[in-house]
């Protein structure tokens, strides 16, 4: 097999001597690439990193020149030899961002394309036999005509570079290292209307009463989110934020603690809260999360409207957002018919998924579908770093240049980070920034055929059930505070966060749920009855008093209920409902009835509003010693009536005239 060229790049030369070199060397190059041309893809047994610093296309027509330069490094552990880098090209164009899929998607290494070796589209690092040792490091730039490289037609196009080596001095070459980008051919006929929505939210921290969990809204005020809110006043971009977001903020600029109700320090971020709030009361229009951005796609999984439902009362206890249209996204910007129909419920005005039918906006059952484009600031195709800010502009080049081609689609990108906000913002001259409302104007109707995949929940199932365990420990509070409005305001304002995508783990969230609820901890010992143990009634009008005391850190509402071994012999009628304040006591009398003297075993309790018993129930009697003299006062009354009424009808009789006889 015919070895790669170990030439260096070609020098230029005057006259004869100088062109028959430069074709002599060009000759080499290509006869030792065609006859290697089948091990080209072979499996790599050493590594070479790629850092592309520079794509760029100068130039326009046939004359327009590819430029590529940057570093190679030996990563591995082996020795090479005859190091060349080879420009390299897919001479398919790329017309739609299904196709642009397909190639990112594609593996490094496939059957593709082909490398130039024309000069300067090629260049020489090292020449046999000058080794090439681990740790090495040489920049690299090769160049060649977009007509050498054949890409002629209006398009995308995979560019890049190969590195070509041998382990030894042999002529056994392989390839050791890539990098690849995308380049843009040609004009589109118009630009792409481009929208962008910039997403306001972060991991919970809301405690009520002016207390955060923690303190880390201050570095993102400071930050993600003060950049964020400021590239939301750039022409086509819009936002949508957490109610509950905007809540933990005005809570700080209205003077905060962070901790716990029981141990908390002062927080240091009002000044920064100030500030974002004033750049926030610059923006127009917008739209509003889900309160919590709870996980739709969990809930709609699991079929959990309840919490669904809560999103929306939550909402209301946050006026100044609460009015602004709801946008509902899965936290992968996928959607099924599963998800639609969950969030119907809520009434969305804008729903955003990646379908099939990139860049419409179709209707559904959940209303308007805007289809976005999620990886759009996801980066390059690799192999090599995609995450370099070449790579990142080049893949949303592409993006909006196939939007422009295909002018019935719209380009809609989601910002979550600074560096999104960023390339969102550098120029871009594919495409022509509009408001998401001009996007959402539903051209077609949903059909399961336009999802690209199921959305997929970050929350767990497991989570949820803690969820419910939250609920069912608001329910007990609502039970001895008799206050149903105090558990629904409770239920809305941290069921919902419990699931938010923003937590970095389910742990975090159930630890905050968990400091959320733990002032209305349900502690039967909390609450104590106490009486007398021997109660004694000397009167039918006979009071007992009985002591309720609280030691909950809020009111409660109870009725005091006594329960007699002989209900017929002696019953206690409950109490009134009375309330308690945190950590007092209070003095209930109540009022027996007894319909007999003796001793009768009593149980004193508590009961919530609801009827659930409360704290621990104490065992005493009840002596009743003045229903029998009660009885032998009737009995005497009786006779004495009796008595008075037969000594009167006597009377009556011998008053009356005798009849006479014969008559």
């Amino acid at each position: 097999m015919p070895p790669d060229p170990v030439q260096a790049a070609p020098r230029r030369r005057p006259g004869l001597v100088g062109s028959l070199l430069r074709v002599i060397a060009a000759l080499l190059v290509l006869t030792s690439v065609l006859a290697i041309h089948p091990s080209a893809h072979a499996a790599e047994t050493t590594n070479v990193d790629v850092t592309l610093t520079t794509s760029e296309v100068t130039g326009s027509g046939a004359d327009a020149v590819l430029h590529l330069a940057g570093t190679v490094s030996n990563t591995g552990t082996t020795t090479l030899y005859t190091v060349q880098v080879l420009m390299w090209r897919d001479m398919v164009p790329i017309t739609t961002r299904a196709q642009l899929a397909t190639a990112l998607s594609a593996p490094p290494t496939a059957v593709t394309g082909a490398r130039l070796i024309t000069p300067g589209a090629f260049q020489v690092i090292t020449g046999s036999p000058k080794p090439w040792a681990p740790g090495a490091t040489s920049a690299f730039s090769v160049t060649a005509k977009l007509s050498d490289l054949d890409l002629k037609e209006t398009g995308v196009y995979l560019v890049g570079v190969h590195v070509r080596a041998a382990v030894d001095q042999s002529a056994s070459y392989t390839t050791v290292g890539r990098a690849r980008t995308f380049i843009t051919v040609g004009a589109p006929a118009s630009r792409a209307a481009t929208s962008s929505v910039v997403m306001l939210d972060s991991a919970p921290s809301y405690l009520g009463s002016g207390i955060l969990t923690d303190d880390h809204l201050v570095g993102e005020l400071t930050g993600r989110l003060l950049t964020l809110v400021r590239h939301a006043k750039l022409p086509g971009v819009t936002y949508a934020i957490d109610p509950l977001l905007y809540r933990e903020v005005t809570t700080m600029a209205a003077g905060y603690v962070v901790g716990s109700p029981a141990s908390h320090t002062p927080g240091t971020g009002q000044a920064a809260a100030e500030a974002w709030l004033a750049e926030f009361g610059t923006l127009s229009g917008g739209y509003r999360l889900p309160y919590g951005n709870p996980d739709l796609a969990l809930l709609a999984e699991l079929g959990d409207t309840a919490t669904l439902d809560l999103t929306t009362a939550a909402a209301a206890q946050v006026p100044d957002v609460a009015k602004l249209p709801l946008l509902a996204a899965a936290h992968d910007y996928q959607a099924d018919q599963r998800l639609l129909t969950a969030v119907a419920r809520l009434k969305p005005s804008v729903v955003l998924a990646e379908t099939h039918a990139a860049g419409r906006a179709l209707s559904s059952v959940a209303g308007t579908i805007v289809s976005v484009d999620p990886g759009a600031f996801a980066g390059g195709p690799g192999p090599d770093d995609g995450t370099s800010p070449l790579q990142y502009l080049a893949r949303l080049q592409a993006d909006s240049f196939l939007a422009a081609m295909n002018p019935a689609e719209g380009n809609v990108r989601v910002v979550t980070t600074e560096l999104a906000a960023s390339l969102d913002s550098a120029p871009n001259p594919f495409e022509n920034r509009v408001g998401l409302a001009d996007l959402a104007i539903p051209t077609a109707p949903w059909t399961g055929t336009v999802a690209v995949h199921a959305p997929v929940a970050v929350r767990s199932a497991a989570l949820d059930e803690f969820v419910n365990y939250g609920s069912g420990r608001i329910r007990d509070f609502t039970n001895l505070a008799g206050d149903p409005a105090a558990g629904d305001a409770l239920a809305a304002q941290y069921l919902p966060p419990t699931l938010s995508t923003a937590w970095a783990s389910d742990d975090q969230a159930r630890a905050y749920l968990t400091a959320a609820l733990a002032p209305y901890a349900i502690d039967s010992s909390a609450i104590t009855v106490s009486v007398a143990e021997h109660v004694v009634m000397t009167s039918r009008n006979t009071q007992f008093p009985v002591t309720v005391r609280n030691n909950l850190a809020y009111p409660v509402k109870v009725r005091v209920m006594v329960d007699t071994a002989n209900e017929n012999r002696l019953r206690v009628p409950a109490s009134d409902l009375v309330t308690v304040g945190a950590g007092e006591s209070v003095t209930v009398n109540v009022s027996p009835k007894a319909t007999a003297n003796g001793s009768v075993d009593a149980v004193v309790r508590l009961a919530s509003q609801s009827g659930h018993e409360v704290g621990t129930p104490q065992a005493f009697v009840i002596e009743a010693t003045e229903t029998g003299r009660v009885a032998w006062v009737v009995v005497i009354a009786s006779g004495v009536v009796l008595a008075a009424m037969t000594v009167l009808r006597i009377r009556q009789v011998a008053r009356a005239p005798r009849r006479k006889e014969g008559v």
